[in-house]
């Protein structure tokens, strides 16, 4: 059995995370997919820096002085590596999405709070693998009946902040 090359490991590792990284920021992902990726993504950035830590590890040193700074940079790396997973872990969970979704007209249709303290409820049609948005924010969400989905999907519904329910046009407001 072939000895696998450490190097080689973590370039694809990185460039796999690099990849996955990217398409997340760029593409609307279905919720299960793209929190699926988000935990790939953090395994792989793991592995990698764990990698380079243990190449850095490996390398032959002939002074004390030397061996000694060696662990102390590997201590603080390590330390490093520990408080950037840890940060990832806390923004990815803004990254996670809500598996919420809603059926219309044959079509299958996720809505999401995207808001950090105020909600923000958007609307996103399936399109294969990935989604795209319909319509804008609405920071209340009404019964979801036939009629308000179309308008919600559409982008031509009125909020009305003292009652989510109703509109202002019915409200004759």
């Amino acid at each position: 059995m072939k000895k696998k090359n450490p190097y080689i490991i973590t370039i694809i590792g990185l460039g796999l995370a690099i990849l996955i990284g990217l398409s997340l920021t760029k593409l609307n992902f279905i919720p299960i997919l793209n929190n699926s990726l988000i935990i790939i993504e953090f395994f792989l950035l793991a592995l990698v820096f764990i990698n380079i830590g243990y190449l850095i590890g490996k390398i032959p040193l002939k002074k004390k002085c030397l061996w000694v700074l060696r662990i102390i940079f590997l201590a603080l790396y390590y330390g490093a590596l520990g408080l950037g997973l840890f940060y990832y872990i806390i923004f990815s969970l803004f990254a996670f999405m809500d598996n919420n979704k809603v059926k219309y007209q044959g079509e299958t249709y996720y809505y999401m709070d995207q808001g950090f303290i105020d909600p923000n409820y958007v609307f996103y049609k399936k399109t294969g693998l990935t989604m795209e948005q319909c319509g804008s924010g609405y920071e209340y969400l009404p019964q979801l009946n036939e009629e308000n989905l179309k308008k919600l999907i559409e982008g031509t519904y009125r909020e009305n902040p003292e009652n989510p329910s109703l509109e202002s046009e019915e409200l004759g407001i």
